[in-house]
Order: C-alpha cells, then structure tokens, then sequence
C-alpha cells in the first residue's frame, strides 16, 4: 500500500478487508506474536505483544473477571478523512461492568490516529453502555503487581 495513489474507497476497502481477515483469524499466523490458553476461557488465545499476554494472564486469575474476548470486534473511525477500521484488544465482563480494552505503549497513545480511534471506541462504548479504557505499560504493570500480592 506505501508508495501508491489509492483512491479514498478504495483505501477505505483496504482497511475493511484487513480488519474483517483479522478478526475472523485469517491473519493470525501473520500477525501472531504466540498463544496462550486461558482455564478461565477454556481455549487457547493470541497475543500480539508482550503486554497483551500479561493482561490474559492477569484476567484468566481475576475472581472478578467474569469473562473476556480477545480483540472481539471492529470499530469505524475517520482518520484524515478516510473511513478505518480499528480492532480494540480485550472486552472484559467484571461482576458489574463491561469494558473494553485498548492496550498501548505510553508513547503511542497521544499519536493523532490513535486519538481518533479512542473516540471512536469511546462513542461506541457510550452507546452500548460500556466503559472504555486504554491500559499502558504502566497501567498493566499495577495490575500485575496487585496479582501478585493476592
């Protein structure tokens, strides 16, 4: 794609076939980073990162964890006038609530496209009446500590 004048529809159908292969799996081996199974799930899950694995881990002993979805669906969003779509990371079920999940290196989370992107997923969330967060490494690492000492 870098290098050539695609039209906007069809950069937009670029995008939404890349986001429907990922999300049905196609792409796993592609952009599969490794796999890990989950006793909560009750299946082996994919991880695209360091971080993402910590998280499974973290929410496969958290008793308040009901269940979670790794990367459950996608989400349009305008990026410099372009349709995208974006692929959040995790939906977690609690006791009493539902959340959705972008995990993000500190250092990325204010780019341009991913501010896009968080409001978009914060306008589906204030739709569907989910809470939306994004966990940075710091974020993940208090989860991981408070693991720890339980």
């Amino acid at each position: 794609m870098f290098g050539k004048n695609h039209t906007t529809e069809t950069r937009e159908q670029i995008s939404k076939t890349r986001t429907d292969r990922i999300v049905n799996g196609d792409y796993s081996s592609w952009f599969n980073k490794g796999k890990i199974y989950s006793s909560k799930m009750n299946k082996e899950l994919f991880f695209r990162s360091s971080w993402e694995e910590k998280v499974i881990q973290h929410l496969d002993i958290d008793d308040t964890v009901l269940s979670f979805e790794v990367e459950p669906f996608s989400i349009e969003y305008l990026h410099k006038g372009i349709m995208k779509n974006y692929i959040p990371d995790f939906l977690i079920e609690y006791n009493d609530k539902k959340l959705l999940v972008e995990v993000k290196p500190e250092i990325f989370v204010d780019y341009e496209i991913n501010i896009d992107k968080f409001q978009a997923a914060q306008n589906y969330c204030n739709e569907k009446g989910l809470a939306f967060e994004v966990w940075t490494e710091k974020q993940i690492q208090t989860l991981i500590t408070t693991s720890d000492v339980l």
